[in-house]
């Protein structure tokens, strides 16, 4: 039944892309992995880079649905889990969702088999929300914890 699960909000949520990003985003993991990986669209295109010292960086294009799961009802909007407030975050120079750059490390290294554990890139998350100043950083990552299985299991390599 659960793994089932996964597959249902993975369909259900194909629709729901609610971020855009405006520039590349890198994250320094401090969890150095011996090569560079670099992590492609399937069209030519890289999604995400991950330096052999460890930095991740998404590029400037990908388009995800933030903290999940959320559906989208047409121009009204999403219903689902909430992204966090607006915050003026760090050296950024604009106003994103307390989650918005959690997220975006988050989710391609869900997509893509990334050289980290579930719960190395789980606990990359929860370090963006804390330095975001989300409060409710600590639940989403124990919830996350628990039912990120479902969409961790079976991730193939789409090395570019």
């Amino acid at each position: 039944m659960f793994d089932n699960l996964g597959k249902w909000l993975n369909r259900l949520k194909s629709n729901t892309h609610k971020f855009y990003l405006e520039k590349d985003f890198s994250f320094n993991t401090n969890i150095p992995v011996g090569k560079d990986y670099s992590f492609g669209d399937g069209e030519g295109n890289e999604v995400m880079h991950i330096s052999k010292e460890g930095i991740i960086t998404v590029r400037k294009g990908f388009k995800w649905d933030g903290c999940s799961p959320k559906i989208r009802i047409g121009d009204i909007g999403y219903i689902g889990t909430p992204d966090g407030t607006l915050h003026y975050f760090e050296e950024q120079k604009t106003w994103k969702p307390k989650c918005y750059y959690g997220t975006c490390i988050h989710d391609p290294c869900y997509k893509f088999k990334v050289p980290y554990s579930r719960e190395q890139v789980d606990k990359f998350m929860l370090i963006l929300f804390m330095r975001a100043g989300f409060s409710q950083a600590e639940l989403y990552h124990s919830v996350v914890r628990k039912s990120g299985h479902l969409f961790w299991k079976n991730k193939e390599l789409n090395e570019k």
